[in-house]
């Protein structure tokens, strides 16, 4: 899935501004959910992360996705993924069944291989 609007989210750096301008991998999912698959999800509490609350909002949007989706077990493009990481969920938007954009803290927005689904939690989004 290679096209201009994924051009568009490589490459955006960490950080705790809107994207395109910085993201982190809340908001970069969900900015991602809406420019390349034409979904608004509405998180109905403040959507903002600080270096203060990443881990506790990393946690709280895998509450909200029973309102958006379901979980499944083997993604397609559009699913959301979680992963834990250091303490938080990481969070990821498939772009197919192996390939997914996300971004690590302190890093750029990137696409990546999943070798493995052990582990991840996806959710498709309605």
């Amino acid at each position: 899935m290679i096209n201009d609007k994924l051009v568009s989210l490589v490459g955006i750096p960490w950080g705790y501004k809107a994207p395109p301008e910085e993201a982190n991998c809340l908001s970069l999912m969900l900015y991602a959910q809406e420019v390349l698959f034409g979904r608004k999800i509405n998180i109905e509490e403040d959507q903002s992360c600080s270096s203060d609350n990443l881990v506790e909002r990393s946690n709280d949007i895998s509450q909200y996705m029973n309102k958006y989706g379901y979980k499944v077990e083997t993604p397609q493009a559009g699913d959301v993924g979680f992963m834990p990481i250091c303490g938080y969920r990481h969070i990821m938007t498939f772009l197919s069944s192996n390939e997914v954009l996300h971004i690590l803290i302190n890093k750029t927005s990137r696409i990546n291989r999943i070798k493995s689904l052990r582990g991840i939690e996806i959710w498709r989004v309605l």
